[in-house]
């Protein structure tokens, strides 16, 4: 593996362990990515015990950015996380609940009045009325007989 992979899989570790909102986390792992490819750069052979080695690993750089951040503001990001979570997940609840009345009502229609259907008698060939596809055997017959 390369130095380039390296550094992406150790950036997306840190970003996976970070408890920020998007644009504040982008800003972070900015930062933290123009001073892992500086690293790489320089040392095109570091593996990712090395990157781990010189920045820290992926939970204690996410540990550091958590602490140095206010209480407050921590507490937000993650109440805004769940409220995403709890928000997707209660319009995946009334989706599916929508899907099962609908379903229910058709299923009560179709059983309580049946299917309306017409039965034409397509049996016969005659003469093709103008404009009617006269591929059709006995449509032509049944057009005109109204």
């Amino acid at each position: 593996m390369n130095g380039t992979d390296t550094a992406r899989r150790y950036l997306g570790d840190v970003r996976a362990r970070l408890p920020m909102r998007h644009k504040e986390k982008q800003r972070v792992m900015t930062q933290l990515a123009l001073h892992v490819s500086e690293y790489t750069y320089a040392f095109p052979e570091s593996g990712y015990a090395d990157l781990q080695e010189r920045f820290g690993a992926p939970e204690e750089v996410s540990a550091m950015y958590v602490d140095s951040r206010d209480a407050e503001e921590l507490s937000i990001a993650l109440n805004l996380r769940e409220r995403i979570w709890k928000l997707f997940v209660s319009a995946a609840a009334v989706l599916v609940l929508l899907s099962a009345l609908v379903s229910g009502y058709v299923v009560w229609h179709v059983h309580s009045y049946g299917y309306d259907y017409v039965v034409i008698d397509i049996s016969r060939e005659d003469q093709p009325v103008m404009g009617v596809d006269a591929r059709i055997p006995g449509l032509n017959e049944f057009l005109t007989q109204t």
